[in-house]
This record gives structure tokens, C-alpha cells and sequence, in this order.
């Protein structure tokens, strides 16, 4: 499915209850245009057939011969794509918003939100999401709220999650991503995934964390509200300027 009216149209198109499955390249691109609904959509197992091309993403919205705006995503379902379950980054791209959607990554990104004014509400995501769009405008900055990040593989239809290229796994990469800000979000980790990666341009407020992993996490941010962590967490330079518990331990207020 390719999608691409253009910019300047009043009216808007709503795509309801399609089901795109073992495509070869796209379960659906969006390249131009705007005012795009999808309701029930389901983008499962892109490049799983015998025909397949990168990139291989659930949905990938890439502006070519026009801006995209004004696209918003309702109860859909980015899961099992040889690719990025939803990639955004390319072009000018800007205005999408998730809500209720479920983000499942099995052999890469569960999310790769990278264009400016990205919102996700009550999402989940299971596997892990990087290239958060920053910005120093932060009306324009990748937002997360009352999302829930997890390791938990029961989530995925195969069993199994991408957790990431190196040693290392984290839940989140969201680095020189100014202003990326999780607003009641859980991050609730049950393997050997660690927390967040991330450096104090991220804000985090009335968040829950928990990692099983012995390894120290670095989940570094600006903490606002109240927040918790459990787990093995190193906040050594992390700015508080609201309330945080790690392992029941009150954390003091940046100077």
C-alpha cells in the first residue's frame, strides 16, 4: 500500500481494519500528503514470504515528491517485520501521532521515530526503540505518554525480540535526542535487558522502572515529578528536579 495525496488537500482519508501481511517490501508506505486516519490496521510480517526487499518495515513513512502531516495511527499493530515495525526520518515528515498501538519488534527496532512533533499514547512497545526525534523546540520532540516498554516475549507473535546489535541491550537509545520527554511511561524489564540509555537533554516524569539485569544501567535524564526505579541503575549525573526512588533510596535534588 502506498499512500501519497498531496499536501494541500482539505479533505482526508481513513484506512479501516486492513490487514497488511508478508508483504515483500512495505506492509504500507506513506511518501506525500496529509490527513491520514488508521483504525485496526494490522502491519504484521513484512519480508516473511519468499519475495523481500529492504527496508522490510511495517509501516515507513518517507516523504518524497511532497511534505507528510497530520497522520495518526489508532489501535494498530507494527509486529514481526523483517524491518522497523514504523520508521519515520526520512524527508519532511512531521505531525504523526500512535495511540493505543502495539509495537512489536522480532529481528529489529520496534520503532524508529524520528521526525519532528511524533506523539504516542497508551502505546505499547515490546522490544526496543531508538533514534527518538530531538529537538530544541520541544512541541517538536518525540513524546511518550502512558506508554509501557518491555522485554516481555509473551508479547511477540513468535516468541522471540530484537533486543539490540552489540553486548549490550537496552530498552531504549534515545542519545543527543534534546527535549524526547516519557510522561507516565513504564519500563518494566524482566530479562536481561537494561533500562534506557540516555542523556539528561531526555525528560522523564512520573515514570516506573525496573530492570532483572545485574548490569547497571545508565538511564540518565531530567527527572520531574515523582519517579521509580528498581534495579541496578547509575543516575551519576542525572538531573532531579523532582522526586526520585531508586531500590527505596530518596535520590537529592540537583543543586
Amino acid at each position: 500500500m502506498i499512500l501519497t495525496p498531496a499536501l494541500n488537500r482539505i479533505g482526508s482519508t481513513s484506512v479501516v481494519d486492513c490487514v497488511c501481511e508478508y508483504n515483500g517490501r512495505q506492509g504500507c508506505s506513506v511518501t506525500g500528503g496529509r490527513n491520514f486516519l488508521f483504525q485496526r490496521c494490522r502491519f504484521r510480517h513484512t519480508g516473511r514470504a519468499v519475495l523481500h526487499s529492504a527496508p522490510g518495515a511495517g509501516v515507513d513513512i518517507e516523504a518524497e515528491n511532497w511534505p507528510i502531516r497530520n497522520v495518526t495511527f489508532e489501535t494498530c499493530e507494527f509486529s514481526d517485520n523483517f524491518g522497523f515495525g514504523l520508521v519515520s526520518g526520512s524527508g519532511d515528515s512531521a505531525d504523526i501521532g500512535c495511540n493505543r498501538c502495539k509495537f512489536v519488534g522480532t529481528s529489529n527496532w520496534a520503532a524508529w521515530p524520528d521526525s519532528p512533533a511524533m506523539r504516542f499514547s497508551h502505546c505499547v512497545f515490546a522490544g526496543p526503540i531508538n533514534h527518538c526525534h530531538g529537538d530544541a523546540n520541544p512541541a517538536r520532540a518525540a513524546h511518550f505518554m502512558d506508554c509501557t516498554f518491555t522485554d516481555d516475549r509473551s508479547l511477540s507473535p513468535t516468541g522471540k525480540l530484537f533486543l539490540g546489535k552489540g553486548k549490550e541491550e537496552w530498552i531504549a537509545i534515545v542519545l543527543k535526542s534534546p527535549n524526547v520527554r516519557f510522561d507516565r511511561c513504564k519500563f518494566h524489564l524482566t530479562g536481561d535487558t537494561l533500562l534506557p540509555l540516555s542523556d539528561n537533554g531526555v525528560i522523564y516524569a512520573d515514570c516506573e522502572m525496573s530492570q532483572r539485569s545485574p548490569t547497571a544501567s545508565g538511564p540518565l535524564g531530567t527527572y520531574i515529578g515523582t519517579n521509580s526505579i528498581t534495579g541496578q541503575a547509575d543516575l551519576v549525573g542525572a538531573i532531579i528536579r523532582g522526586r526520585v526512588v531508586v531500590n527505596g533510596r530518596v535520590l537529592s535534588r540537583t543543586p
